[in-house]
């Protein structure tokens, strides 16, 4: 089970980045909301924006895998781009605004997104017939 292996890794990536919102509190002494401060809002951005991409990628590729049988190396390159999508995402928030981070991550956790929903639904319609 392939997918597995991604579940871990997003799931452990979440516990880095929670933390990481937990220290810039304690850092900055913010126990609610950003206090104003602009290294708090992007990282509380981007634990956001993680929590809202993650959850529906992984519904989407374990369905591949465990549901329609995908290839092992569908689900594994999927999984490695939306990995490698977020942790740029991710780290375009860390310090300094790093934009074309940013982009790069967008682009490559859209593309696995679309990937994987656009199989599903492939799948989905093929096994009509």
């Amino acid at each position: 089970m392939v997918s597995g292996v991604f579940v871990a890794i997003l799931g452990l990536a979440y516990i880095k980045i929670t933390l990481a919102v937990v220290e810039q509190r304690v850092k900055q002494g913010i126990t609610l909301g950003d206090g104003g401060s602009l290294s708090m809002q992007q990282i509380i951005a981007a634990h956001s924006n993680y929590q809202n991409y993650v959850p529906i990628f992984l519904v989407s590729l374990l369905t591949l895998e465990q549901v329609y049988a995908a290839p092992w190396y569908v689900v594994a390159v999927l999984g490695t781009f939306f990995c490698a999508g977020r942790m740029l995402h991710y780290l375009a928030f860390v310090g300094e605004m790093n934009m074309p981070n940013r982009k790069r991550g967008m682009v490559l956790t859209l593309f696995s997104l679309m990937g994987s929903s656009g199989l599903c639904l492939l799948f989905a319609v093929m096994s009509f017939f």
